[in-house]
């Protein structure tokens, strides 16, 4: 602290503790401790501040990273989906008891979900499940029935 703000400091302490002198410093003032006391009070404050504060704003910065980063992902399948269903070719379709609809694409080698306005919802199966040319596909039993080339391949299907 410099000499003029000590100054200014002690006139404050004085006359907040009701002394009169509001002059020079003087020796009988000994506001060494109250000097200190300043100093651990700021160093004090600093600590809370910086870390406290910014410790919660960093954290939840962090969070809404972490949550945009899982919203970009998502709206990248969803935006891969979208363009893999314009060169779309149906094979077959089916709906589940919640209106959902099944369709097999055959270009792409997979199963889908659609909801009732036709909307992608998610890929169920692909060609890593064995899936070559998809054709008629069909729901029995909490299973999907897929019709694909000689074969039939037969997957579990739990209504989301």
């Amino acid at each position: 602290m410099t000499q003029k703000n000590t100054r200014y400091f002690a006139k404050i302490v004085r006359t907040s503790c009701g002394f009169k002198c509001l002059g020079q410093l003087h020796q009988k003032h000994d506001l060494s401790q109250l000097q200190d006391a300043e100093e651990d009070i700021r160093k004090e404050m600093e600590v809370q501040l910086f870390e406290n504060k910014y410790a919660e704003q960093l954290s939840a910065l962090s969070d809404k990273l972490s949550q945009n980063r899982k919203k970009l992902a998502h709206s990248e399948e969803r935006l891969k989906m979208k363009l893999e269903l314009r060169n779309f070719e149906c094979g077959g379709m089916c709906a589940d008891n919640a209106g959902n609809i099944l369709v097999s694409d055959s270009r792409h080698h997979s199963v889908y979900v659609l909801d009732k306005e036709l909307k992608y919802k998610n890929k169920l199966y692909d060609s890593k499940n064995g899936l070559d040319k998809p054709t008629a596909i069909s729901l029995l039993n909490d299973h999907i029935w897929v019709a694909d080339g000689n074969q039939i391949f037969i997957f579990p299907y739990a209504n989301e």
